[in-house]
């Protein structure tokens, strides 16, 4: 007869499923802090081309490798290559250019200017320096010819500079240089005379650099392809804005720290200079009533700091409005504050170039030193450099001032 076989243990595991789970309370813990969002690393190219803007190849085992880019002023490049580098005879030429790109995008693109050779019981190294093809506005005239080129109507200032780069200038079709007339301004309309014989950067500072003058820039231009190969022979595009705070605009999203909050900056230098200073300033106009404008405050506190405003106005109210103007940004000492953020472009809330803030933009700096608050303020940004070491790690720095 057949014995039904049962397990002792079938009757509590059928009630033990049959009951109720309860979960075990929630182990409390800490919030877990966002990480930043992850940025890949910053990939440099440094190419060189043949005078004719072929280009020769990327320059491999550079070091000390550096991109600076300042407002109102001519970008510039350099780096060290090693004897046995494959380039180094046309290096040494110095009669080519360097193409400089950062993560593709063309960062920098001009003529060598020059080659240092130097050896020691360590080796030997080339120097090579680079610069914007804005050099050769030092080499070129304006104004060529022996009354100068008048312009004897009303002209906005940065429009006269187009014309003499490009088309009154000596030889200004192959320096590289253009300029797009949509894209140029000035603070004013002038009669001029360029030259006679003056250098076309003597014409573009005295035409920029009043307070109703321009800021400027020239950006790299891409003039090859790899598959239709020279596109032109413009290296360079100029462009202007009116003085002051021509370029950029106020980032509130970016915001450098030092020794507080994000602490993203890893050293910095403040400096407060009165080069620029003036407290009473005067418009003398030839048929008109001389005019002068006081900051008095700044007076009691500095003593008396005077200057001719050089400025082509004749209207009463302009004229005051221009003066006031000049004394609303330069009654006061300037402040100027480079720094250098930390390598990491990952660290939580470092604005990155390009993205967050460029050229000319306001942007936000503060500074403690244990408890005692440094600084607190907006500053502009007047120029970026980049270093780039041996293992392509890239470091930048900021120049950052008041209004100016």
């Amino acid at each position: 007869m057949a014995v039904e076989r049962r397990s002792a243990f079938a009757q509590p595991l059928k009630a033990e499923a049959n009951r109720e789970v309860v979960a075990p309370p929630a182990i409390p813990r800490e919030p877990t802090a966002a990480l930043p969002p992850y940025r890949p690393p910053i990939q440099w190219q440094f190419i060189l081309t043949d005078k004719d803007y072929v280009p020769q190849g990327e320059i491999l085992n550079a070091y000390e490798r550096k991109v600076s880019k300042p407002l109102s002023k001519l970008d510039n490049a350099s780096f060290r290559v090693r004897l046995d580098n494959p380039f180094s005879n046309q290096l040494m030429e110095c009669n080519g250019y360097i193409k400089a790109y950062r993560n593709k995008k063309l960062m920098f693109f001009g003529p060598t200017i020059s080659a240092e050779l130097a050896a020691d019981d360590g080796g030997a190294a080339i120097v090579v320096n680079a610069i914007s093809p804005g050099w050769y506005f030092t080499k070129r005239l304006a104004g060529a010819q022996p009354e100068g080129t008048i312009y004897s109507t009303l002209t906005d200032r940065a429009h006269i500079f187009r014309a003499e780069m490009q088309e009154g200038g000596e030889w200004p079709e192959d320096h590289g240089v253009r300029a797009d007339a949509s894209r140029l301004s000035s603070g004013s309309a002038i009669t001029y005379t360029a030259g006679p014989y003056r250098t076309v950067m003597d014409t573009l500072n005295e035409l920029s650099n009043s307070y109703d003058g321009f800021e400027w820039m020239i950006e790299p231009v891409e003039n090859w392809s790899a598959q239709n190969g020279i596109l032109s022979w413009q290296t360079g595009m100029f462009v202007a804005a009116p003085r002051p705070l021509g370029f950029g605009t106020q980032r509130h999203e970016a915001i450098f720290e030092y020794g507080m909050g994000q602490n993203t900056v890893k050293s910095f230098k403040r400096t407060i200079t009165r080069d620029s200073q003036v407290n009473r300033i005067y418009h003398v106009a030839q048929g008109l009533p001389i005019i002068n404008e006081d900051d008095d405050p700044s007076y009691h506190k500095y003593k008396l700091l005077s200057e001719v405003a050089q400025i082509e106005l004749t209207d009463e109210t302009l004229r005051r409005q221009f003066l006031k103007e000049n004394l609303r940004i330069r009654a006061n000492p300037r402040q100027i504050v480079e720094f250098q953020p930390h390598v990491d472009p990952n660290t939580a809330g470092l604005p990155q170039f390009g993205v967050d803030y460029g050229l000319g933009d306001r942007v936000t700096f503060r500074a403690a030193q244990g408890d005692r608050l440094l600084l607190d303020t907006q500053l502009r940004i007047w120029g970026i450099s980049f270093e780039i070491n041996e293992h392509g790690t890239e470091t930048g720095s900021l120049a950052l001032a008041e209004e100016q």
